[in-house]
């Protein structure tokens, strides 16, 4: 039972104290001497201390009676801090010192960090105490929270007072300075366009009063009471331009630390406006727009093609901007450019636009032919250096294929293809891809034999020789065989006429004698006639013309009818 108990007392500790201890930060002075002689100096060095949590600044103003001390001098050498929002400095009449210094992230963590230290001369007698008033510690959390618990002084004997311990005792500090939120103006430090937002904090449950104030400065003291605190304020009809909320809590100790709260409104559209466009080496149109917003400055500029967003942005400190809109196909097109301030009022212009034909790509190495088996390996020059390169395939009978390549930065892209197992002619083609949708006309198509192999080639020509020449030779046979039987046709027809010639003439010969016997017996008879008397002039004729045909008879057989020769 014991042991359960001590566990819960520890988680209880544990949930209690540490979230305390690890924001926990204490500023705290401490003097080289406990007393002091008149006229004699002494030393306080300021020291800052944080447990867990970094811290990345600290303020305090610290008085001290002026009329029993003065100051010599103060000195940074040697502190963690290194940024000063403004040299420390000191007021003998007033006594008082006020210092204010800060480091960059990560900011400092640990015990007894020096701030600074301060030379004294003892003036009177007397106990004198140095306190700090309105102390501050900041965390290097990136909200500037003040995480100071505690805040402790020093006291110095002079002459022949009493010694006392040179640390004091602990100070009471007043409520810390709320933490200002707002759900409708989220950043302080960002513009809005609206009137009216409510701002919310919380309130310590010591806290029994609290004052606000809107107004122009971070400076100006919260003057309205709210008895008791309030935790949150809507505030209406805010005007344009930078104003602040400051805000503070009263508790018994008295009122704390003010926050404030930034509040930047601006109404009004931004003004001038003004777009020129223009084509880039790459074909794209270009925008160089500027405008003008004298409350809280040009953001960045959208661009609008039929409605659709299609660039933007961020605008220069001077308010201008150029940029290039995406590829568009070819074609003329209004753009409207939409110039928008810090808070989010916009102002519209619209310009005309034409958008260029997208350059194709061009092929520059491939071979004139390439063996069965063999890949085509092509090599081409981009127009661009975006996008991408459709590499067109289209083989003898078959469809046209399409594959995707990407150029490297020198705008080279480089296609190799599957293995091509058969023979013919392939013909092939390129577009550039500026986008899925946007894509160039074809290239200038060029032309790829695909070839057997030599071996292949060697015996598809001995084949083919082979079969040429038997079909010569059979040819030739057939050809013989037909010229040898038709010179037997020939000879044996020549023989047959011969033999017929020979027959034939025979039978003129035959006949011829025949004639020729006739003719000359009845020449004969005329002759024998023509001895015993005179023949008539009718029987003159006849003989004559006997005697006459006889003769050519025997000439025109001699001449016509001749024996056949082998």
């Amino acid at each position: 039972m014991k042991r359960k108990l001590y566990i819960a007392g520890v988680v209880l500790y544990a949930l209690v104290c540490l979230p305390a201890l690890v924001q926990a930060a204490e500023m705290y002075m401490v003097l080289d001497k406990a007393n002091v002689a008149t006229d004699g100096t002494f030393t306080g060095t300021v020291y800052v201390s944080s447990v867990g949590a970094p811290i990345n600044n600290a303020e305090s103003t610290l008085t001290f009676p002026s009329n029993l001390m003065s100051v010599n001098s103060v000195s940074t050498a040697g502190s963690i801090f290194n940024i000063w929002v403004e040299q420390p400095t000191f007021s003998n009449s007033d006594g008082v010192i006020y210092f204010n210094g800060g480091l960059p992230t990560p900011g400092y963590s640990g015990n007894a960090g020096q701030a600074l230290k301060v030379s004294f001369k003892a003036k009177n007698p007397g106990t004198g105490d140095i306190i700090f008033t309105a102390p501050i510690v900041r965390a290097n959390d990136g909200n500037g929270t003040d995480i100071l618990t505690e805040a402790r002084g020093g006291r110095i004997a002079i002459g022949n007072s009493e010694p006392t311990p040179t640390v004091s005792e602990p100070i009471a500090v007043g409520p810390k300075a709320p933490v200002i939120t707002s759900v409708d103006m989220p950043l302080a430090t960002a513009w809005y366009n609206k009137t009216q937002a409510t701002f919310s904090w919380n309130v310590p449950s010591d806290v029994t009063m609290a004052r606000l104030i809107l107004s122009v400065s971070t400076d100006a003291a919260p003057s309205i009471n709210y008895n008791p605190a309030i935790s949150s304020k809507t505030l209406t009809d805010l005007s344009e331009g930078v104003q602040y909320l400051n805000v503070r809590f009263k508790n018994a100790v008295g009122w704390g630390k003010i926050a404030s709260r930034k509040i930047q409104i601006d109404l009004s559209d931004p003004e001038d406006v003004s777009v020129k466009t223009s084509v880039t080496a790459d074909d794209l149109i270009a925008i160089d727009a500027s405008a003008k917003d004298t409350m809280s400055g040009i953001r960045n500029y959208l661009a609008y093609v039929d409605g659709v967003e299609i660039g933007s942005k961020n605008a220069s400190a001077d308010g201008s901007a150029q940029f290039n809109l995406p590829p568009l196909p070819e074609g003329k097109y209004k753009v409207v450019v939409r110039a928008y301030d810090l808070a989010g009022n916009n102002t519209q212009t619209e310009v005309s636009a034409e958008a260029p034909a997208i350059k194709t790509p061009r092929i520059t190495h491939y071979p004139e032919y390439i063996i069965t088996g063999s890949k085509i390996e092509i090599r081409g020059k981009a127009p661009y250096g975006e996008g991408e390169i459709a590499i067109w395939i289209k083989q003898d009978g078959k469809d046209a294929q399409r594959f995707v390549v990407k150029p490297d930065e020198d705008k080279i892209f480089l296609y190799t293809s599957d293995t091509l197992a058969d023979s013919g002619n392939v013909t092939v083609w390129a577009q550039t891809l500026r986008t899925p949708q946007i894509e160039s006309a074809a290239s200038d198509k060029i032309h790829i034999s695909v070839k057997d192999s030599d071996v292949v080639v060697i015996g598809t020509k001995a084949l083919q020789t082979i079969s040429i020449v038997i079909t010569v030779v059979l040819l030739a046979f057939g050809l013989i065989t037909l010229f040898y039987l038709g010179i037997r046709r020939f000879n044996a027809a020549k023989r047959k006429l011969r033999r017929e010639r020979v027959h034939t003439e025979q039978q003129i010969h035959k006949v011829f004698e025949m004639l020729k016997g006739d003719t000359r017996r009845h020449v004969k008879l005329l002759e024998a006639a023509s001895m015993r008397r005179k023949l008539t002039k009718e029987e003159s004729k006849i003989l004559a013309e006997l005697t006459e045909n006889l003769k050519e008879t025997e000439e025109y057989l001699k001449e016509t009818v001749k024996e056949p020769k082998d």
